[in-house]
């Protein structure tokens, strides 16, 4: 969630993500920017992929896994993590990595962000596969992995200890069947709205080095094909600092909507 932009929020209907629209201060050029959540319904992708439709180019996230065997594998490999009793600093990073598997996302009628859209789409261009390259595993660059395994000292064991209680308490609900689309949006907002200083040592670690990488490829587009429009489609959390580097290009917010990403049915 981000103050004032609503970036990522859970209202009583279900989870929510914007949808964020800029235009140029000097020239015509409109950019769309669409926050994704990368679990959601059906009707949730279908209408992101219909926003996008209009734009001569798609600056895109590019997936960690593109296909369910894939997300799978990642995701028992992170709960391994999540159970580990003698690493706690491993346990703690697989409590904010770890979700919901395919075939209980099938369960609840939720699907995967990243099987939903053809991403070889020629007008689609990765923004930042030069970073972070789509493989069955989490690869980033040695250096983000250096100031993250440093920034986990600044961390209390408190929260460390609340984060890997909550996240297989959501495990252990999985295993046992009884998981809810509710106790899948508390878990994937509480991560932001109650580990604050979580956030944002994620946010210096990862995010800010590849947005860095995302606004040069999009720079190069301007320049190189010169769209009227070009759209943006990545992870929700990216939006802020996105927004300030496309602020400092020239490009003002001229509007905001929001897409009901999961219903709480």
């Amino acid at each position: 969630m981000s103050d004032g932009n609503r970036t990522f929020f859970m209202t009583s209907d279900g989870l929510y993500t914007s949808v964020y629209r800029y235009q140029h201060r000097v020239n015509p050029t409109k950019v769309l920017w669409v926050g994704t959540n990368h679990i959601g319904d059906n009707e949730y992708y279908r209408k992101i992929d219909a926003a996008l439709g209009d734009m001569e180019i798609v600056i895109h996230e590019e997936p960690f896994a593109r296909s369910a065997n894939e997300i799978e594998q990642v995701m028992s490999n992170w709960k391994k993590e999540l159970f580990r009793d003698d690493n706690l600093d491993a346990a703690f990073i697989g409590a904010l990595i770890y979700s919901l598997p395919p075939k209980n996302r099938d369960a609840l009628g939720l699907v995967e962000e990243w099987v939903q859209f053809d991403h070889s789409r020629l007008h689609w261009v990765s923004g930042d596969v030069t970073w972070y390259q789509g493989t069955p595993d989490i690869q980033w660059p040695p250096e983000a992995w250096e100031y993250f395994n440093k920034g986990l000292h600044y961390i209390d064991l408190a929260t460390k200890r609340e984060a890997i209680c909550d996240a297989r308490s959501f495990a252990e609900k999985i295993d046992q069947g009884v998981v809810t689309r509710k106790d899948y949006i508390e878990l994937a907002t509480k991560h932001e709205a109650s580990y604050p200083h979580v956030s944002a040592l994620i946010e210096d670690m990862g995010q800010k080095m590849r947005d860095q990488i995302v606004l040069k490829v999009f720079h190069g587009l301007m320049r190189t094909k010169k769209p009227s429009n070009i759209g943006f489609k990545f992870g929700a959390a990216h939006h802020k600092y996105q927004h300030e580097l496309l602020e400092h290009s020239g490009y003002e917010l001229i509007g905001v909507d929001h897409l009901l990403a999961v219903t709480l049915l």
